[in-house]
C-alpha cells in the first residue's frame, strides 16, 4: 500500500464528516499545497458532490444504485482464479474466497504477522467492479460497522486500503450456516426457532439504537454457529436513519423477497422496514411459506403489487407433511394448531403492508415473542378480557383445579358453586396483580426463575418488592408467597443470596398449611437451603415433598419429582453420602428421558449435577462428556445455564492439568460479564478461575476484588465464600504464614456450617495441610510437619469413607514423609503410592499418558522411596527413565507458562539432581557435574534463573565444584539434611585426597 493512498484514505474518513462548503474550501487549499494528495482524495470523494448528502447519511450502496442491477449473493466458483488469494492485506493473508455479493467479495484470511493467530472474514471491492462509487460504499459499510458492538453482530476488527488505494476491512469470522438451513438440519421446534428470532431481534435492536438500519435481512445474512448463536452479517447496503428525515431513494440492491413494500418505491426510512424483513423470515422459519402468494415472483417482478399477508395457518393447505416433520411435529394439523392463536397474530402484525400497522420497534416484537414462549398475554391482545383469562388458566393449574371443583359442585348446589366461583375469581385477580407487577418491572423471563437476561440494578428488584408488599393480598397468601419466592429466585440470579434466603423463608411461612400445588415455593426454599450449606434441612424437606408426590404419575408430578430429586442429590453429596447422591442423580436422568415435550434445559441441569459429582470423584472423562452435552443443550436456550456448564468445564480442565484451562477460563469470564454483569458473584468466581489457571502471573488485586464481591454477596459465614477463600488464599497473601491463616479461617467456617465430614470441609482441610508442607526456611517449624501429616491423614481417611479419591492430598502427605526422611514412617509410603496411582489411572488417564503429571509424580516418589531405602541403583534407573521419557522436551525446552508445564519441569530437574547424587556417591563426580549442568540449563529455559528449583540445583553444582561436596544452601525440601550427609559420606570413600571440581574441569 503506497503512502499516498494511505494518506488519502485517512483524509477521506475526515472529509466525509464535513459540510459541503467546508469540504470545498479544504479541497481548494489541499490542491494548492499537495496536488498529488488532492487528486487521490478527489477520486474517493467524487461521488459526494456538494449538492448531495453526507456519506454517513445515505445508504451505503445508494451511490451505485442507479448503475448496478439488483444482485443476489453469488455462489463461489472455487475453480475460478482470483489474484487476491495468497496475497496479504495489512496483517492478513488471504486464504480462500467465501462469497461474492452485489458489491464486494468476502474472503477467509488469517493473521500473518507472527503476533498472534486469528481468522477473519475480509471484505474487498469485487475485482471486476472497482470504481470510486464502490470505494465510497465500502467505506460506508466500514464506518457503520465501527459503530456497532454487540455479540450478535460480527464486529469490525481491522481496515485499510490496498496498493491500488481501494478500501478493505476485516470482521470476526463467523463459522455458521444460514438460519433456515440450521433449523432444518436439526429439525428445530417452533420454540427453538422463535428463540433464534429473538437473538436476531437483540442484535437488530442494538443497531437501531445506534441509528443504523440493516436493510437486507434474509437467511444468508443471519448465520447460526454450531452452538446455536445467531450472528448478523453483511451491512453492505445498511444506512443511517432519522425519524424526521425525508424518504430515502430506492436501493436496487435490496433482496426483493424480504424487503418491505415501501422500500421498493421510496426507500426504507425506519426500523419497521427491517422489522418487516424479519417477519418474512419468521414466516419462512415457522410455516415454511411466504406471507403472500406472490412473494415467490419478487425476484422476476420486484415491483409487483402484493396482496395483504395471510395468517400462517391459512398458508398450510397444500403443504407436504414434511414441513411439519422438519419442525418436530408429526402432522400438518399439529403444525397448524401450534401456529394458530398468538404466534400467528404476532407474525401477521410484523408483516403488515403499511409501516404504521406493524410493531413500533423490534423490541416490541421481541417482547411479544417472549410472552408467547412464557404463555403470557401478548401486548396487542391484552385488552381482551376472555383472552387474558384463558392465558391465565393455562399458566395457573391451581385456578384450573378450583374451576373444575366449581363445575363439579353445580350438581350439589348453586350456592356452594357460587362461593367457589367468587373465591376462584378473587384468587385469579390476586395472581393477575402479581403477574402484572412482575411483567411490568422484572420482565416475563424472570417469572420462571430461569431468566438469562441480567437486571440493570438491584434497585429494580427493591422497587418490585415494595410494590408487591403494597398490593391488596392480605386474603391471598398463596399469591403473595409466589411473588416472594419469585423475588427470592431473582435475587439469587443477581447474586444477592442472603436476601434471597430471607425472602424464601418468608414465602414458606406465608404459605402456612396451604397446598403448594406445583411445588414452586418448596423448590425455591430447598434450593436456598442447599446454596447456604443447610444440607440436612434441605434433604429433609426434599424427602418430605417426594413422599407427597410418590403416587403422582401425571406430567407435572413427574417434573416436580425431578426438581426435588435433584435438590436431594445435592444435599446428599454435601452431607457426605456421595454414593447415594450418584445413584439419585442417575435415576433422575433416566426419568427425564421418559417425559414428553422440550426437556433440554432440565436435562442439562441434571447433567451438570452429575458432572459435579463425577469431577469430585476424579472421573474427569465421563464428567467432561456430561458437561459438553449440557453446553450443547443449554446454549441455544439459556446462556446463563450454558455458562454454568462452561464453569464446570474450566474446573474439569484445570484438575486435569490441561493447557486449555486458561483460554476457557477467559472465555467464561467474558461471557459472565456480558450476561450477568461485572458485579455478579458468578462473574467474580470466573475471575478467580482465570487467576488460578494463569499462575504464576496472577493479579492479586483482582483476586482480592473478586473475593470481596463473593463475601458481600454470600456473607462472611457462607460455605461458598469459605471455599473460594481457601482456594485463593495463596494468591493474595503476603507470605506463606498469612496464606495458611486465611485457609484455616476458611476451614473453621466450613466446619461450623457444614461439619467435619462434608466434602467442602475435607477439601479445605487438605488445602491447609498442603500449604503447611510447602513452608520452607525460617517459616517452617517442627510442629508444622506433624500438623500437616495429621491434617492430610484426616483428609484422606474422610474422603475414603465418602468414596472420593484423594490423589493430591496423598501426594502432599507422601512428599512430606519422603522429604523428612523419617524412616519410621517410610513403611506407610509404598502402599500409599500404589493406591494413589490406582486412583489416578482409574479417574484421569491411562498410564503412560505424557500429560498425566500426577501419575508421573507418584512414579518419581516411588523412585525416591527406593533411594531412601538403599536401593539407589534401582532408583537411578527409574530417574533415568523419567528423563528419557521427556528427552524431546529437555532438548527443545520452552518457557513453562502453564501450571502443568511448571510441575513437569520441576519433576525433571529433581530427577537430574537425584541422578547426580548417585553419580557422585559412586565415584563419578564428572558425571554428576554434567547432569547438574544439563538440569540447570533446562531450568533456566523453562522456569527461569530465580525459580526455587533452579536455585536448588544451581546450589548443588556450585558446592560440588567449590567444596567437592553435594550440598544445598537453599534449604529445599527434596532431601533431608541427614540424607545429604550420608551421600557425601559415601562419596568420601572414593578418594580421600580428590580435589574439588572447577568449572574448567567439568
Amino acid at each position: 500500500m503506497s503512502g499516498l493512498a494511505a494518506r488519502a484514505l485517512a483524509l477521506f474518513d475526515e472529509y466525509v464528516e464535513w459540510s459541503p462548503a467546508r469540504r470545498k474550501r479544504a479541497l481548494a487549499e489541499l490542491a494548492t499545497r499537495d496536488p498529488a494528495l488532492h487528486k487521490a482524495l478527489h477520486v474517493l470523494l467524487e461521488s459526494d458532490a456538494s449538492d448531495r448528502r453526507s456519506v454517513l447519511d445515505k445508504p451505503a450502496a445508494a451511490v451505485v444504485a442507479s448503475r448496478q442491477p439488483a444482485t443476489r449473493d453469488v455462489p463461489v466458483d472455487d475453480d475460478a482464479p482470483d489474484p487476491r488469494i495468497g496475497t496479504r492485506l495489512g496483517a492478513w493473508r488471504i486464504r480462500r474466497r467465501i462469497a461474492n455479493g452485489g458489491m464486494g467479495t468476502v474472503y477467509e484470511a488469517h493473521r500473518d504477522d507472527a503476533q498472534y493467530q486469528q481468522r477473519v472474514a475480509l471484505k474487498c471491492i469485487r475485482a471486476e467492479m472497482v470504481s470510486p462509487e464502490l470505494a465510497a460504499a465500502l467505506c460506508d459499510e466500514r464506518n457503520l460497522l465501527a459503530q456497532l458492538d454487540h455479540p450478535g453482530i460480527a464486529p469490525l476488527l481491522d481496515g485499510g486500503v490496498d496498493d491500488g488505494g481501494h478500501p478493505w476491512f476485516a470482521m470476526r469470522f463467523v463459522d455458521g450456516i444460514p438460519i433456515d438451513a440450521w433449523c432444518d438440519e436439526r429439525r428445530a421446534g417452533l420454540s427453538e426457532r422463535v428463540g433464534l428470532l429473538l437473538q436476531a431481534c437483540e442484535a437488530l435492536a442494538h443497531a437501531h439504537a445506534q441509528g443504523i438500519l440493516h436493510r437486507d435481512i434474509k437467511p444468508s445474512n443471519l448465520l447460526v454457529t454450531p452452538e446455536g448463536r445467531v450472528q448478523v452479517v453483511d451491512f453492505g447496503i445498511a444506512s443511517t436513519f432519522s425519524l424526521h428525515e425525508a424518504d430515502q431513494p430506492p436501493c436496487l440492491a435490496l433482496s426483493p423477497d424480504y424487503c418491505a413494500p415501501e422500500a421498493h418505491g421510496r426507500g426504507s426510512n425506519g426500523p419497521t422496514s427491517d422489522l418487516y424483513s424479519l417477519g418474512v423470515l419468521g414466516y419462512r422459519l415457522l410455516c415454511g411459506q411466504w406471507p403472500t402468494p406472490l412473494h415467490g415472483v419478487r425476484s422476476i417482478a420486484p415491483l409487483a403489487r402484493l396482496s395483504e399477508p395471510l395468517p400462517m395457518p391459512a398458508l398450510l393447505d397444500d403443504v407436504p407433511e414434511s414441513t411439519a416433520v422438519a419442525r418436530g411435529l408429526r402432522t400438518l394439523a399439529a403444525l397448524r394448531g401450534a401456529l394458530s392463536g398468538d404466534l400467528s397474530t404476532i407474525m401477521l402484525k410484523t408483516v403488515a403492508t403499511q409501516p404504521q400497522d406493524r410493531y413500533a420497534s423490534v423490541n416490541e416484537f421481541a417482547t411479544d415473542l417472549r410472552r408467547w414462549r412464557s404463555r403470557l398475554p401478548i401486548s396487542i391482545r391484552e385488552d381482551e378480557g376472555l383472552y387474558r383469562l384463558g392465558k391465565f388458566l393455562r399458566r395457573n393449574l391451581l385456578v384450573v383445579a378450583v374451576a373444575a371443583l366449581m363445575f363439579g359442585a353445580l350438581a350439589a348446589g348453586l350456592g356452594i358453586a357460587w362461593q367457589q366461583h367468587n373465591a376462584a375469581v378473587r384468587e385469579a385477580n390476586a395472581t393477575m396483580l402479581v403477574n402484572r407487577l412482575f411483567a411490568s418491572t422484572l420482565g416475563t423471563a424472570t417469572l420462571s426463575g430461569l431468566g438469562s437476561t441480567p437486571f440493570s440494578s438491584s434497585e429494580l428488584l427493591e422497587r418490585t418488592e415494595r410494590e408487591l408488599r403494597q398490593l391488596p393480598l392480605s386474603e391471598h397468601p398463596a399469591a403473595l408467597a409466589r411473588g416472594l419466592a419469585t423475588l427470592a429466585r431473582s435475587h439469587a440470579l443477581l447474586g444477592k443470596y442472603r436476601h434471597a434466603v430471607e425472602l424464601s423463608d418468608e414465602a414458606h411461612r406465608t404459605m402456612g398449611d396451604l397446598p403448594d400445588k406445583d411445588g414452586f415455593i418448596a423448590a425455591t426454599r430447598i434450593s436456598m437451603l442447599n446454596n447456604h450449606g443447610q444440607s440436612n434441612d434441605a434433604a429433609a424437606l426434599a424427602r418430605s415433598k417426594l413422599d407427597e408426590l410418590e403416587a403422582r404419575e401425571d406430567e407435572q408430578g413427574q417434573r416436580m419429582k425431578l426438581t426435588f430429586g435433584a435438590e436431594l442429590a445435592k444435599a446428599q453429596w454435601s452431607m457426605g453420602d456421595t454414593e447415594d447422591a450418584v445413584i439419585t442423580i442417575n435415576d433422575l436422568l433416566q426419568q427425564v428421558g421418559t417425559l414428553p415435550g422440550d426437556n433440554e434445559e432440565l436435562t442439562a441441569e441434571l447433567l451438570l449435577v452429575r458432572a459435579g459429582f463425577l469431577q469430585q470423584l476424579w472421573r474427569y472423562e465421563p464428567a467432561r462428556a456430561d458437561i459438553e452435552k449440557a453446553i450443547a443443550l443449554a446454549r441455544p436456550k439459556n446462556r446463563v445455564l450454558a455458562d454454568d456448564a462452561l464453569a464446570y468445564l474450566v474446573i474439569n480442565l484445570g484438575n486435569s492439568i490441561s493447557p486449555e484451562t486458561y483460554e476457557r477460563a477467559v472465555e467464561l469470564q467474558e461471557s459472565r460479564e456480558a450476561s450477568l454483569g461485572p458485579s455478579h458473584p458468578k462473574t467474580a468466581l470466573a475471575a478467580l478461575y482465570v487467576a488460578w489457571s494463569h499462575y504464576p502471573r496472577i493479579d492479586s488485586d483482582k483476586v482480592r476484588e473478586a473475593l470481596e464481591l463473593i463475601r458481600t454477596s454470600y456473607g462472611a459465614e457462607d460455605p461458598n465464600y469459605a471455599s473460594a477463600l481457601a482456594s485463593s488464599a495463596w494468591t493474595i497473601s503476603r507470605n506463606s504464614r498469612e496464606s495458611i491463616e486465611m485457609s484455616r479461617e476458611a476451614l473453621r467456617i466450613l466446619q461450623r456450617t457444614l461439619g467435619d465430614d462434608a466434602v467442602w470441609t475435607l477439601n479445605a482441610k487438605g488445602t491447609v495441610g498442603g500449604a503447611l508442607t510447602r513452608l520452607q526456611g525460617d517459616e517452617r517449624r517442627p510442629e508444622d510437619v506433624e500438623e500437616a501429616i495429621e491434617l492430610l491423614w484426616q483428609t484422606i481417611e474422610g474422603k475414603r469413607k465418602a468414596g472420593i479419591p484423594a490423589p493430591t492430598d496423598r501426594l502432599h502427605l507422601l512428599k512430606t514423609i519422603v522429604n523428612e526422611g523419617d524412616r519410621s514412617k517410610l513403611a506407610y509410603v509404598a502402599p500409599l503410592i500404589e493406591e494413589g496411582k490406582r486412583e489416578v489411572i482409574a479417574s484421569v488417564a491411562p498410564r503412560g499418558d505424557p500429560d498425566n503429571t500426577r501419575l508421573q509424580m507418584f512414579d518419581q516418589l516411588g523412585a525416591r522411596l527406593l533411594y531412601l531405602r538403599g536401593r539407589r541403583e534401582d532408583a537411578d534407573k527409574r530417574f533415568a527413565e523419567i528423563i528419557h521419557e521427556h528427552r524431546d522436551y529437555i532438548d527443545h525446552p520452552a518457557q513453562a507458562l502453564s501450571s502443568h508445564a511448571q510441575m513437569l519441569s520441576r519433576l525433571i530437574i529433581q530427577s537430574f539432581v537425584y541422578r547426580a547424587l548417585y553419580a557422585f556417591e559412586t565415584c563419578d563426580p564428572g558425571r554428576a557435574d554434567a547432569l547438574l549442568r544439563e538440569g540447570i540449563e533446562f531450568g533456566h529455559a523453562t522456569l527461569g534463573e530465580t525459580d526455587p528449583v533452579t536455585l536448588t540445583i544451581t546450589s548443588y553444582l556450585n558446592n560440588l565444584r567449590n567444596q567437592g561436596q553435594m550440598t544445598d544452601d537453599t534449604d529445599s525440601l527434596w532431601i533431608s539434611v541427614s540424607e545429604n550427609q550420608a551421600v557425601n559420606e559415601r562419596a568420601r570413600s572414593c578418594s580421600q585426597d580428590r580435589p574439588p571440581l572447577t568449572a574448567a574441569s567439568g
